[in-house]
């Protein structure tokens, strides 16, 4: 893995985001209401830092989505931890229909103050906007679809699909815009770019599919998270081995062979992200709240 780039060093930040954060800027204005989507499995850095002053002073609705791929008692904190914040945010999944039927109750509130005003002046109260923003592939496109109940916009598994700022029509209240994901212009520092990775929001080959599934393999032995992993392979609960030894042996059991060369990593890793990302070793979040004052 010598050839891997170094994770202190990562950018991805394609021209459509450069353009699409200009946009952003410019469209901004125009939403009552921000609808931030982060994933429920690291919830501080997948909001994105460079949006944050972009959004102060502005009704915002976080939305933690995936959160079934997280664990339930982390996500409780985590909520509480926002809310303790100022703000207002939701745990959801967005394929789920029973999930997404809970942010229209806060959407209402959020809006509250100005149907009360309009309702004074005997007027009937405009479209609300509302944009929907935050990283590469944490289900915004998702949500959208699941929120309008049709498939308008197209979604992927990989990051980068969207690719501008479309509006759609929510019902009879609302207008709903989709915008691409942006990304930190540069990561700070290797922990933000490998968790980044794992959950998919870089693209695998910025980073490197197999460091990305080593260094994976390597945290959840931190974090004595290895028993599910070893039972998704079928290989033995033995002593923790190294995480590259570890890879080497789920290719092995998965019959990854390169011909007269081993254990193929490369596919190996990508069966360790795609189960991870599946939920496949458990509900696992990345990022733990902080313990309460």
């Amino acid at each position: 893995m010598s050839d891997q780039p170094d994770a202190t060093n990562i950018s991805w930040f394609p021209g459509h985001m450069h353009k699409a954060q200009q946009r952003l800027a410019r469209e901004l204005p125009q939403a009552d209401v921000i609808l931030e989507v982060r994933d429920a499995r690291i919830p501080l850095l997948s909001g994105n830092a460079e949006l944050q002053s972009l959004f102060a002073g502005r009704r915002r609705l976080v939305l933690c989505n995936k959160s079934r791929l997280a664990d339930a008692s982390a996500n409780r904190r985590w909520h509480e931890h926002l809310l303790a914040g100022g703000v207002p945010n939701l745990f959801l999944d967005a394929d789920a229909q029973k999930s997404t039927n809970l942010i229209l109750p806060l959407l209402r509130e959020l809006l509250a103050a100005d149907e009360q005003k309009y309702r004074r002046r005997k007027m009937r109260p405009p479209l609300y906007r509302l944009m929907v923003v935050g990283m590469p592939n944490v289900g915004k496109s998702t949500l959208i679809n699941r929120l309008v109940r049709k498939h308008k916009l197209a979604t992927a598994p990989t990051p980068g699909v969207t690719r501008d700022i479309t509006w759609t029509n929510l019902r009879e209240r609302y207008l709903l815009a989709d915008s691409p994901g942006i990304m930190l212009p540069r990561l700070p520092d290797e922990r933000t770019a490998l968790m980044l990775g794992w959950i998919g929001t870089i693209r695998d080959h910025v980073i490197g599919e197999e460091r990305l599934a080593v260094s994976l393999l390597g945290h959840l032995g931190e974090r004595a998270l290895l028993g599910p992993v070893q039972a998704c392979y079928g290989l033995p609960p033995a002593e923790v081995a190294a995480p590259v030894e570890l890879l080497a042996a789920i290719a092995t059991q998965r019959g990854f062979l390169r011909k007269g060369a081993g254990p193929d990593l490369t596919r190996a890793a990508r069966e360790v992200l795609a189960d991870f990302r599946a939920g496949r070793f458990g509900r696992i979040t990345l990022e733990q709240p902080p313990d309460p004052v």
